[in-house]
């Protein structure tokens, strides 16, 4: 056969029977038939066209899953302020080691990726003043958080009023309710 020649048309197949993919009744996406020029069948190639287009899409979301799906926080939970301490919360610098010697009920939510630290207590109110002391009015700073006056202002109307701490680079915002005992905080 010449170069320019083409090679003879491949005759369909009278009988769907003898093409496996067929056969499956367009089932299978694999198909090992091929024409005597040595090419799959059409049906074969849009199939392995088709699987291999849902084969990205699952390698792809299941990339989105796995890094973006991964979350650098971490929250913790401690009855006590002396479960916090043996967990060296305090050293880590989540939470500074002047909140109440009473403190409970400890939550706290910690971005490590930004850098954020948020959550709340509870203390015995005889500890008040001393907790407060170590306190200064809140002057308005704010964190990388959307919302954040909006939230300030809800805190305000629930009873809850802000003050603030500063230590090597970090400020933490205490939300203290006086009358109940109750602390939400955020640090950044």
């Amino acid at each position: 056969m010449k170069l320019t020649e083409r090679a003879p048309p491949v005759a369909r197949l009278a009988d769907d029977g003898a093409h496996p993919t067929l056969a499956a009744k367009r089932r299978s996406s694999e198909c090992a038939w091929t024409n005597p020029v040595g090419a799959l069948c059409s049906l074969c190639t849009e199939s392995l066209a088709e699987y291999m287009h849902i084969r990205t899409i699952h390698i792809l979301l299941l990339a989105i899953l796995l890094l973006g799906g991964c979350s650098d926080t971490v929250s913790k939970h401690y009855s006590t302020r002396a479960e916090a301490e043996a967990d060296s919360l305090f050293e880590r610098g989540w939470l500074p080691s002047l909140i109440p010697a009473t403190s409970k009920d400890i939550k706290t939510s910690n971005n490590i990726d930004i850098n954020i630290s948020e959550g709340e207590f509870r203390y015995d109110l005889k500890e008040t003043n001393e907790f407060l002391n170590h306190l200064k009015p809140y002057t308005g700073q704010k964190p990388k958080l959307d919302r954040w006056q909006s939230y300030i202002v809800k805190q305000k109307k629930e009873g809850y009023d802000p003050f603030e701490y500063a230590a090597d680079e970090n400020v933490w915002v205490f939300l203290v309710n006086t009358r109940t005992g109750h602390v939400r905080y955020v640090m950044w």
